[in-house]
């Protein structure tokens, strides 16, 4: 029997669309190749703030590239037909690919957005601001690292646009996918709004929660995601003020968030150039319709679902006006697009690998 091809893959993802990637992919990529995973050790936690910031740093700047260049050299020495490499949450772009020899595929996700866009999206307070301050090295090991790649992986037109522009590469466009599966159908929706993300300002859960206050007929929000105190504080004060019936839900598990897609009726994104937003296209699955803002590679999901999705500019107006017209729409069933299959996006990647 002929020995199966070997692929390595690297990642040091914590949570977030980056990792269902990895995942989903992993297990495909399993079947056709012999995998071996290569992760860095975790970063250790402190209940001290000065500790924390120290132990933070060090792991930045001397673990994460120590590991990097330990495990490129063995990977070197090996046999391996090419690495997939997934971003760090640290680092944004492992910095192993100053060290490979062998062909890398970057699955390149997004740039560190923090350095490119309106400081108080990423960083809402003084302590967020200075501690960007004490990454500013990732943004130039980032933008170097990125060109090593032989090959990168983004997941919308607008990503390829945005990435193509920032790091003088020419990218390919594969969009992430959905864990097909049968879907039950729930015999009555309820009038609720879904928004999923972090709690920072750049997901526009505030922009959501405004545009829901200036309607009559006002429907709840249920936003899922993590956040520190202040942010949840900060969305519920706004809820307050603006007569909305907010639900923040927090850690749950993925049948738990399908489970609330498939009672509720319209998904929001309200994120500021968002990548691609595959919680969007889960919702679509699901059985929601979709208003999102434009500006991003989310919008692009109208092209394959066409009267359940809805593409507004980025004001509470717009967003307003959006949800009451998808409100009133009832989603189209159709034939789920092979585009946003699982299958389809590691084919697209082996294409890549043998090439």
């Amino acid at each position: 029997m002929r020995e199966r091809k070997k692929v390595a893959i690297i990642h040091n993802l914590t949570s977030g669309g980056g990792l269902r990637v990895l995942i989903e992919t992993n297990k495909i990529l399993s079947k056709h190749y012999k995998t071996e995973i290569f992760s860095p050790p975790k970063l250790k936690e402190s209940e001290h703030q000065v500790v924390k910031v120290i132990n933070y740093l060090i792991y930045l700047y001397k673990v994460l590239p120590e590991y990097y260049m330990k495990i490129s050299k063995k990977i070197n020495e090996d046999n391996f037909r090419a690495v997939i490499i997934h971003q760090d949450s640290y680092l944004k772009s492992p910095t192993s690919l100053f060290h490979l020899k062998t062909k890398t595929i970057y699955i390149l996700h997004e740039p560190p957005r923090e350095f490119y866009e309106p400081i108080y999206l990423h960083a809402p307070l003084l302590r967020d601001k200075l501690f960007t301050l004490l990454r500013i090295p990732v943004l130039f090991l980032d933008k170097t690292a990125v060109k090593k790649a032989t090959g990168v992986l983004v997941n919308s037109r607008f990503s390829k646009k945005r990435i193509d522009k920032l790091y003088g590469v020419n990218s390919h466009v594969v969009y992430p996918g959905v864990k097909t599966r049968s879907v039950s159908e729930i015999r009555k929706r309820r009038r609720i709004c879904v928004s999923v993300g972090s709690l920072l300002p750049y997901k526009g859960h505030d922009l959501t929660i405004r545009a829901i206050g200036l309607m009559k007929n006002k429907p709840k929000l249920i936003v899922v995601g993590n956040g520190r105190k202040a942010e949840r504080k900060h969305l519920f004060s706004l809820a307050k003020k603006n007569r909305v019936r907010l639900e923040i839900k927090r850690d749950i598990t993925d049948k738990q968030l399908n489970s609330i897609f498939r009672g509720s009726k319209v998904y929001v994104n309200s994120a500021y150039q968002e990548p691609f937003g595959l919680t969007s296209l889960e919702a679509l699955y699901n059985g929601m319709n979709l208003v999102t803002v434009n500006e991003c590679g989310t919008e692009e999901l109208k092209k394959f679902y066409k009267n359940d999705v809805l593409v507004v500019r980025r004001s509470p107006t717009f967003i307003a006006n959006g949800i009451e017209k998808m409100l009133a729409s009832k989603h189209e069933k159709q034939k789920f697009p092979n585009i946003f299959r699982w299958e389809y996006y590691v084919d697209q990647l082996i294409k890549i690998i043998e090439k």
